[in-house]
């Protein structure tokens, strides 16, 4: 038996050349099933759990449909038999024989999904081709990043332009602990490392629909900045249990909302800054009102960057002075100086630097840790050598070599060590691991950087997802899944190693935007480019193919 199952999207009729951005979606989910050998009996159930099963739905079965109260309503040609908040059905399926189940949220006047379900699904096919071969990645893990960037594509909201971070709630970091979070919103972290990873690969357009969003957001929540924000720009994301729900294998609480919006986190405005500049280099115009803004953001950086934070892992225990988000500082600080051109932050840049040097580091030429004066390791300190920061070389490799002994095990590595104010264990973050590719290949590690990313690769499920952290000990997958922020890590390990074999280690520093030009450019090139122009052309001739645009009556 071979299933198939997709949400059908596509090109809107009249789109312009390569725009996948301005996109259309019926919010259905459409399942195909076809007979291969012999005969196989299926039995069909559908329970809708409305509000987090906090309502129940009432069935009624119709001819080849079932209708519900509050929620999408189940086509398929089936006998269909309601039992309390129950519908089934069965059906036996031959070689060569089909069912279609179409889950949808709103119908066509005068068509039944059922009617549409086999051209969306090859508008949708080929929509996915096209995007895929627009990719200017050709190095030789192209199967695997075209499968994270797929990944990447699938976590945006195409209304809004925001970017989740998975898709999931509540997927726990140990199998019956606590640590369940709601990862279904838009971290401005993860977005501008989201924008990074697909800017690298040649992909513009999500980056330029982003901006509009974060706006929208940032306009909303002035004079604060979130660190997070919902897919509609809402910015309360207030914390809320489901004690009526066990969660995964017994974990709870199961929570929905977040209750890290509400944190201080100082790394946000250097991430911002710093998308600022990679929308320029994608061809962005930053107008008046929106270098106000940043010039605004700027100014609450530079006023806040003495004050403690809850740092990149929004930790729940007292703020502390954390390295990372120092380096964030300088960061924005930098990028606003380059793009606003006020002394002031240069001169603030310089300041931050030398607090890094005196208190972020272990004596002189030591490594970089956790929080000023302090000595513990932090693997967010792994992205130093990625941000452009001027620390000497032997601190980086320093730094590398104390996450290294303190942090690692095996190819995967802890976040932190020590009390972080909550209860329970987690496993590994996957995207350390891939931070720790990045950081070899500055410390002039090559080959153990390749090794290492080479055997991450291995560690993907079947379908080449990745979830949030893994169980060093078992392999095991553990947090929401799949998780934005271990596949865009991914991208960016593969594409520095492409651009180091080019051009050595100096071709992996400076800037997120800086190695996105290169990537784009330098690398891949007009190469890369025509590669990805004749690759469009055969899956649908770039500018109007019907089977790339989804046409809506």
């Amino acid at each position: 038996m071979a299933l198939t199952d997709l949400m059908p999207v596509g090109r809107r009729e009249g789109a312009a050349a390569h725009d996948y951005v301005g996109l259309v979606a019926p919010n259905w989910l459409v399942r195909r099933v076809e007979g291969v050998e012999g005969n196989v009996p299926l039995e069909v159930t559908w329970r809708p759990a409305p509000g987090f099963a906090s309502r129940e739905a009432v069935l009624r079965a119709k001819e080849a449909s079932v209708e519900a109260d509050d929620a999408p309503g189940l086509f398929a040609a089936l006998a269909w038999k309601v039992e309390g908040r129950l519908a089934r059905a069965e059906i036996s399926l031959g070689a060569g024989e089909q069912a279609c189940l179409v889950l949808a949220a709103n119908a066509l006047p005068g068509h039944s999904p059922l009617e549409r379900a086999g051209e969306m699904e090859r508008v949708t096919h080929a929509f996915w081709q096209e995007w895929t071969a627009y990719d200017r990645y050709r190095g030789p893990w192209r199967e695997m990043v075209a499968r994270s960037a797929l990944a990447l594509k699938l976590l945006t909201y195409a209304p809004s332009g925001a970017l989740v971070a998975a898709a999931t709630t509540s997927l726990p970091e140990t199998p019956g602990g606590a640590r369940n979070w709601d990862y279904r919103f838009s971290w401005l972290r993860d977005s501008s490392f989201v924008l990074y990873a697909l800017a690298a690969l040649g992909y513009g357009g999500e980056a330029r629909s982003y901006v509009r969003y974060l706006e929208r957001c940032i306009r909303g929540s002035l004079p604060d900045v979130r660190i997070m924000y919902g897919i509609e720009a809402e910015n309360r994301l207030d914390e809320r249990v489901l004690n009526h729900l066990d969660g995964y294998a017994g974990s709870r609480p199961v929570r929905t909302g977040n209750g890290a919006w509400a944190q201080r986190q100082l790394d946000v405005y250097g991430q911002v800054l710093d998308l600022a500049c990679l929308y320029e280099i994608l061809g962005g115009k930053l107008d008046r009102q929106t270098r106000r803004l940043l010039e605004a953001l700027a100014e609450a950086a530079l006023r806040e960057w003495r004050i403690p934070d809850h740092g990149i892992w929004e930790m729940r225990g007292p703020p502390r002075h954390h390295v990372h988000g120092k380096l964030m500082i300088w960061v924005a600080m930098d990028r606003a100086a380059r793009l606003l051109g006020r002394r002031d932050f240069a001169a603030a840049r310089e300041e931050i630097l030398e607090v890094l040097r005196e208190q972020g580091v272990t004596g002189p030429d030591g490594p970089l840790v956790q929080a000023l004066g302090g000595s513990e390791p932090d693997a967010a300190t792994l992205l130093a050598p990625m941000l452009g920061v001027p620390l000497s070389r032997a601190t980086l490799a320093a730094t590398v070599e104390l996450v290294e002994r303190r942090l690692r095990h095996g190819d995967f590595v802890y976040r932190y060590l020590g009390e972080d104010g909550l209860e329970g264990e987690e496993g590994a973050f996957l995207i350390c691991s891939f931070w720790l590719v990045d950081a070899l290949l500055c410390a002039g590690r090559s080959g153990e950087a390749r090794t290492l990313f080479e055997r991450l690769l291995a560690q993907a499920n079947d379908v080449g997802l990745y979830a949030e952290e893994i169980d060093p000990a078992s392999g095991a997958f553990l947090g929401n899944f799949p998780q934005a922020f271990t596949h865009l890590a991914l991208i960016g390990a593969a594409v520095n190693l492409e651009l180091h074999a080019g051009g050595g280690a100096g071709a992996v520093e400076g800037s997120y935007a800086d190695r996105a030009k290169r990537a784009v450019g330098a690398v891949f090139g007009w190469r890369g480019i025509l590669a990805a122009m004749r690759a469009c052309r055969r899956v649908g001739r770039l500018r109007s193919s019907p089977r790339s645009i989804l046409l809506w009556p």
